[in-house]
């Protein structure tokens, strides 16, 4: 029973400190202590069972008469909470315990090793959020080894004894008064089934037998004196969900996250809108090219004014251009002023060169017609488009003669 005990508790202590490394910021309650060692002396009561083993009074049970104890023992005990509401205690006893009946008594000694689970009620209620006292359930399985010993009460002479190994199931309700983020005192009253019916002192194998135990103790937690442990906190209160362990300060860092939520989620639509804005540019001048190279530019005449038209950011006259330039030189003009547009796409100073080009294209195919320079004048025409809804009209050079 021992190498099992101490099997038991190395393995539950390396599971814990396993558990804590493992633990990152991510997780409700990180910054909280959940490992504590405990002790507690106990009172075992062996309770009447005369349903397992007869009538009642052959049933030895304690504290009846001068042949019985006041029966002590002690538990050594390491517990892990999982959260604020459940946890698990592994545990250790050893105790005495006695019982008579009219005629017999008996005297025995048993050790139990056990796992127990909590359940601590209170820490489920909002509303309870400072306060010492903690109220829990506790249900739990043990397995262990108990001797016994009979005697006849007229002459104190042996009768019988026993020993065995045995099961045994618990259940149980307790209290805990916490005194600092270190150290509590718990009370717990528990009501035990030993599934073995020799376990006082009698045994007719109808059954089980029962005792109570009740203990007191005082408890140490593990860590950091300044944070809490776990089942100091409520399930619900911000020193549990507060990922960063803070009370004080966990609503401004809630906001906090919320304000860089906000700003991420802003600049990734900014983003988004910057790439759709570029997107509708590109469309806007595939169209204007398309629409210039489907349209078909003439010169248009009024009151000698002319006018050719370009393709977009270009300065290469087009077929129809030269075609209209040509019939404007057999009129034979003796002086021609050339006033040059661009519409208002790229920059200006980008958009002058351009116009520049286009005067001087149309004034090198004029000169073939036999016009010298001085008869042939060049204007650069308005900045402003002429036509902002059709950008086509603005990419021209007017002839004036």
């Amino acid at each position: 029973m021992k190498k099992l005990a101490v099997f038991i508790l190395l393995a539950i202590t390396g599971y814990t400190v396993e558990a804590q490394d493992m633990r990152t910021d991510n997780n409700p309650g990180s910054e909280l202590k959940p490992l504590t060692l405990g002790i507690r002396g106990m009172h075992v009561y062996d309770l009447p069972s005369y349903r397992f083993d007869g009538p009642y009074s052959e049933d030895m049970y304690g504290m009846n008469g001068d042949k019985t104890s006041f029966d002590l023992g002690f538990e050594l005990y390491l517990e892990y909470m999982f959260n604020p509401f459940v946890g698990v205690q592994i545990d250790h006893r050893r105790a005495n315990i006695s019982g008579a009946s009219d005629v017999e008594y008996y005297e025995g000694t048993f050790n139990l090793t056990g796992v127990d689970g909590i359940f601590i009620w209170n820490n489920l209620n909002p509303s309870l959020h400072n306060r010492r006292w903690n109220f829990l359930t506790k249900v739990g399985l043990g397995y262990g080894s108990y001797s016994s010993e009979q005697f006849l009460i007229k002459d104190d002479s042996r009768d019988q004894s026993s020993s065995a190994d045995f099961w045994s199931g618990r259940i149980g309700l307790g209290v805990q008064y916490e005194l600092s983020t270190s150290w509590r005192v718990d009370l717990e009253v528990m009501y035990n089934v030993a599934y073995d019916d020799g376990f006082d002192g009698y045994d007719e194998a109808k059954g089980s037998d029962t005792y109570l135990t009740t203990a007191l103790g005082i408890a140490y937690t593990f860590g950091n004196s300044e944070k809490k442990p776990t089942y100091q906190v409520g399930y619900f209160s911000e020193d549990y969900l507060n990922i960063n362990g803070s009370k004080d300060d966990s609503t401004a860092m809630a906001n906090e996250k919320k304000i860089d939520s906000l700003r991420t989620s802003i600049a990734q639509q900014e983003d988004k809108i910057t790439q759709k804005s570029q997107e509708l540019d590109e469309l806007s001048a595939k169209i204007d090219s398309l629409e210039a190279q489907s349209a078909a530019p003439k010169a248009v005449e009024v009151n000698h004014i002319a006018e050719v038209y370009f393709n977009f950011d270009s300065s290469v006259l087009t077929v129809e251009a030269k075609k209209s330039l040509a019939m404007i030189a057999q009129e034979k003009p003796d002086n021609i002023k050339l006033v040059a547009f661009a519409d208002n796409i790229g920059d200006e100073t980008y958009n002058a060169e351009l116009r520049k080009r286009r005067a001087e294209a149309v004034k090198s195919f004029l000169s073939q017609f036999g016009y010298e320079d001085d008869q042939i004048t060049i204007e650069m025409g308005e900045t402003m488009p002429i036509d902002a809804d059709n950008q086509f009209l603005n990419r021209k050079v007017t002839l004036h003669y």
